[in-house]
């Protein structure tokens, strides 16, 4: 799967630049133009850092000054960094209440709705915020993956050529647009778009994922693990990025060096399910059925309809000649998809057997 920074995926914005922040507080205190100047599209960025500054800042500042609602904002972004969405959006609503005239409150209160996948709700937050700047590029990216990820092919890519036309170095938008053209199977388009994203921040470990889907999307799986590979360099703590390699190794038939990517992306992300599954697939195939079963155990947990996961457990039902138990989930595969040959194949099969 491919990712942006929203929800299930995570929703790019504007990152907040913790050392311009810190070194303001020092030379002004009230933190307005510090705030300002803290904002910065892309880069490595310390959150607790930033939090920190944000606090001190805030807390120097009168219950009444003006000032209040920018900084506020900034700290949203602060605690969205640190995957404490629901602090942000506390922050980013109480911004908005002291000044709804300002976008960049309503934009953070759309980035912390679209972290807790509240996608409709999001889409508000971003709709106010350029009703009041329409040309703040950010929010329009944003707004762009909303609308991608509610099935608007067309609008997002309005929005997204709309925030590069305006802010023609926004690496993140590249990142985003391919991501709708992903999307669509528009392969080499969104490849275009994630070499384009590269160029601007070669730092951007979610590009180089990205275009590595991409690659593989295309079956050139050599290049899809090498992208993967730089982006687990640039990231090594991303378990989804794991377990997107592990399953072009398992499209390898390297299945030990599928497990290997599957382990440890559960190891930094536990109960991550697509990762439970493929490995599923990887023992499958190394004939290992006991380890098999458990991970579709886990996997049908979180998918307890899904009739792929029904027919990897059949097949290992097979391997472990309990005929019984995969008559019966070949059964349960009908139930979910009356049209699935390959069930009615199976389970015939395994009648005459």
């Amino acid at each position: 799967m491919v990712h942006c920074r929203f929800g299930k995926v995570v929703l790019s914005v504007v990152l907040l630049s913790a050392l311009p922040l810190v070194e303001a507080v020092a030379t002004d205190p009230k933190g307005a133009l510090a705030c300002e100047k803290a904002a910065a599209l892309g880069g490595k960025v310390d959150y607790a850092a930033a939090l920190e500054a944000c606090s001190f800042i805030n807390d120097t500042l009168t219950l009444d000054d003006p000032e209040r609602a920018k900084v506020l904002s900034f700290r949203s972004a602060a605690h969205r960094g640190l995957g404490d969405f629901s602090q942000a959006l506390a922050d980013a609503e109480k911004a908005a209440r002291l000044d709804p005239n300002l976008a960049l409150a309503h934009f953070y209160q759309g980035a912390a709705h679209g972290e807790l996948g509240e996608i409709g709700e999001a889409m508000e937050s971003l709709n106010k915020a350029l009703e009041i700047d329409p040309t703040f590029a950010p929010a329009l990216h944003s707004r762009g993956v909303a609308k991608m990820m509610q099935d608007d092919i067309e609008g997002a890519l309005a929005d997204q050529n709309e925030a590069i036309r305006l802010v023609p170095n926004f690496a993140f938008a590249y990142n985003d647009r391919g991501l709708t053209w992903f999307a669509i199977g528009e392969f080499e388009k969104a490849i275009a778009d994630y070499d384009k994203a590269i160029e601007l921040d070669g730092t951007l470990a979610l590009a180089f994922r990205n275009r590595g889907s991409a690659h593989g999307g295309q079956g050139d799986l050599d290049k899809a693990i090498a992208d993967f590979d730089k982006a687990i360099e640039l990231d090594p703590d991303y378990a989804h990025t794991y377990k997107d390699r592990g399953l072009a190794y398992l499209n390898q038939q390297h299945y030990d060096q599928a497990i290997a990517d599957y382990d440890k992306a559960l190891s930094l992300q536990q109960g991550l399910v697509t990762a439970h599954f493929g490995r599923a697939v990887a023992y499958l195939e190394k004939g290992e059925h006991a380890a098999a079963l458990l991970d579709l155990e886990r996997t049908l947990l979180v998918y307890p309809n899904d009739p792929q996961v029904y027919t990897k457990r059949a097949e290992a039902h097979v391997q472990a000649g309990d005929i019984a138990a995969a008559r019966a989930d070949y059964e349960k595969v009908l139930s979910l998809n009356p049209t699935d040959e390959g069930a009615k194949a199976k389970l015939n099969a395994l009648g005459e057997s």
